[in-house]
C-alpha cells in the first residue's frame, strides 16, 4: 500500500519516527510533516506566503520531507508535489496526545486528514494519551489492525480518527467505535509578561456525553475509533429550510 504519512508535532517527533519504522516494514511510505510544532492549527493552510521543503534522512529507505506549513499544507503538498499521484491512504500521527470529541475541531492532526478527504483520499487520524511515552503499542495496533481499517474506508473520502489511552495490551479494555462527543476545558489566559499570554485548560469531566462517546470509552479505558467526513451541511436543518419561503 501506497501511504502518505504526515502529522502536526513535526517532523522528528517520535509518535511520527515510531510510525513511519513500523509502517514501513510492509508499506511504501513517505513522510511529510512540519518542520515545527503545528499542534491546534487545524484545517488551516498557506495560501498568501511560501512554503519550502527540504528532504531530509532521518530513516534509512523512507523519504522524509519538512515543510514550512501546516499539516494540511503537508497533505496537499504531499500529493501535489512530492508523490504526484494520489496515494491509497494519508496517516497522520501518532499524535502526542488525545484528539477527542470536540478537540477534532482544532486538531492539527485531524486537519490533515480533512484536507485528505477533501482531495478523495481516505485517511487515519492516529492520537494517544499524552503521559504516555512509548508509541511502539499505538504503532503495532494500527499496523495489526491496518487492513481491516482500510477495508472500511477504501476508495472513499472517509476518516477515522483513533484514540489510545494506555500503551500496555493489559490496561485495554478492548476497542469501540465510538461518536465525536463533547470535550471542554476551563479555559484560562495567562499573563506570562512582556511573551504576552497563553492559553491554558483543564478538561471539564462532568461534561454531557451521549454512552457510546469517544470521551467516555476512553475514560473507561477502551481505545476509540471514530467515523468522520467533511461534510458540513446540517441535513435534517437544510431539508426543513427546502420548504422555507423567504
Amino acid at each position: 500500500m501506497d501511504i502518505l504519512l504526515v502529522n502536526d508535532d513535526g517532523v522528528y517527533a517520535k509518535g511520527i519516527l515510531t510510525l513511519a519504522k513500523h509502517l514501513s516494514q510492509s508499506h511504501n511510505v513517505v513522510v511529510v510533516a512540519p518542520h515545527s510544532q503545528m499542534s491546534g492549527k487545524s484545517h488551516s493552510m498557506t495560501f498568501h506566503d511560501y512554503v519550502n521543503v527540504i528532504k531530509l534522512d532521518i530513516v534509512e529507505g523512507i523519504d522524509f520531507y519538512a515543510l514550512s506549513g501546516t499539516p494540511a499544507d503537508c497533505v496537499k503538498f504531499g500529493i501535489e508535489m512530492v508523490l504526484k499521484h494520489n496515494p491509497d491512504l494519508v496517516i497522520s500521527g501518532i499524535n502526542n496526545g488525545f484528539n477527542l470529541g470536540t478537540d477534532v475541531a482544532y486538531s492539527g492532526t485531524v486537519g490533515a486528514c480533512m484536507e485528505s478527504g477533501l482531495m478523495g483520499v481516505p485517511s487515519i487520524a492516529i492520537s494517544q494519551n499524552y503521559h504516555l511515552k512509548d508509541f511502539d503499542f499505538s504503532a503495532n495496533f494500527l499496523c495489526e489492525k491496518l487492513d481491516q481499517l482500510f477495508s472500511i474506508i477504501k476508495g472513499s473520502n472517509k476518516i477515522l480518527s483513533i484514540n489510545l489511552p494506555y500503551d500496555n495490551a493489559q490496561d485495554i479494555k478492548g476497542v469501540r467505535f465510538a461518536k465525536v462527543g463533547v470535550h471542554q476545558y476551563t479555559d484560562n489566559y495567562v499573563d506570562c509578561g512582556i511573551d504576552g499570554y497563553m492559553l491554558t485548560g483543564e478538561p471539564i469531566e462532568d461534561i454531557e456525553n451521549d454512552d457510546d462517546a469517544d470521551v467516555k470509552y476512553i475514560r473507561q479505558g477502551y481505545i476509540t475509533i471514530s467515523p468522520i467526513k467533511p461534510d458540513f451541511t446540517d441535513n435534517q436543518t437544510y431539508n426543513m429550510l427546502k420548504g422555507v419561503k423567504l
